[in-house]
């Protein structure tokens, strides 16, 4: 099985040389290359054939959730663009994992992961298509009142939570995976119309 290949987006130095070196050690993985802001990120997708984009919320030049549409415009170009992104997120600031969430990545992960815990979310998104950390689930769920969550996205947040691959999720909601990439879409919806959700992007913007 060919390494999976990843691009690090990370505007501070140290964090970016720390993560280069320590995936480069986990087994199965690739570092194909590495930006500074999401600018240079976004140039690299374009040219270089990766599997997996990783990205904090908070970049020199952009936030994760605006450099995550930036590249959702770029695939809906190019449909041979079909790497996955993950985000890193901050526990301590809760409105921006609702917020990452709404920006529709693929995979999220607490920053403060192990770079073995990391590695894994790594593997995780390749092989099953999402990855969500159990933990920003239940963050996303202690909201679920003033975001308007129903008990169906409640139980689609705790099967995303859970690892399991897209065909798994359809067997314990008792859906097809067309339908169940709708109701993620949906509940992404509605999170993005939230003004939680904009108040949240709103901060992130204005840093």
């Amino acid at each position: 099985m060919d390494d999976i290949q990843v691009i690090i987006v990370e505007s501070d130095e140290a964090t970016r040389i720390r993560l280069r070196n320590e995936l480069r050690q986990q087994a199965g993985i690739e570092i194909a290359s590495e930006a500074t802001n999401g600018e240079t990120g976004l140039v690299l997708l374009e040219s270089i054939p990766v599997d997996l984009a990783i990205s904090p919320m908070i970049l020199s030049d952009m936030d994760g959730v605006t450099f995550t549409e930036k590249v959702r415009q770029l695939q809906a170009e190019d449909e041979d663009l079909n790497f996955k992104i993950l985000l890193r997120c901050s526990l301590t600031e809760e409105e921006q994992v609702v917020a990452a969430f709404a920006a529709g990545a693929e995979a999220y992960c607490r920053d403060d992961l192990t770079i073995k815990e990391l590695a894994e979310k790594v593997k995780t998104v390749h092989e099953r298509g999402l990855a969500f950390d159990s933990k920003l689930a239940e963050i996303i769920q202690n909201h679920g009142t003033e975001l308007q969550l129903n008990e169906a996205d409640q139980k689609l947040l705790g099967e995303m939570a859970s690892g399991n691959s897209y065909e798994a999720m359809g067997e314990v909601l008792n859906s097809s995976q067309t339908d169940l990439c709708e109701a993620i879409s949906q509940l992404r919806n509605h999170l993005q119309s939230s003004d939680r959700v904009q108040s949240a992007l709103n901060r992130l913007r204005k840093g």
